[in-house]
């Protein structure tokens, strides 16, 4: 049974690293047009990345992570200060 479930295995497995391969085509709900119709995967991810929205997201959440990460420094630096411990 085991053998049959790796024989299995091997024969449908999917590739997941579609990064490099240019041919893959995706189901895709054309904007412009308004229709369901088919794109290929890198031009979708290629769109992605030039996203204002997206790009505005990835800046807040890089600078809130920065704004906790300063908070957590100044915790310790003001905690761990021995001048007020008297």
């Amino acid at each position: 049974v085991i053998v049959i479930g790796f024989i299995l295995v091997v024969i449908f497995r999917k590739d997941y690293d579609v990064e490099h391969t240019p041919l893959v085509r995706v189901s895709h709900y054309n904007k412009v047009v308004r229709k369901e119709g088919v794109a290929y995967l890198h031009e979708l991810q290629s769109e992605a990345k030039k996203d204002p929205l997206r790009k505005e997201a990835i800046s807040s959440s890089v600078n809130a992570c920065l704004a906790i990460l300063l908070l957590f420094c100044q915790y310790c630096i003001c905690y761990t200060n021995p001048i007020g411990t008297r």
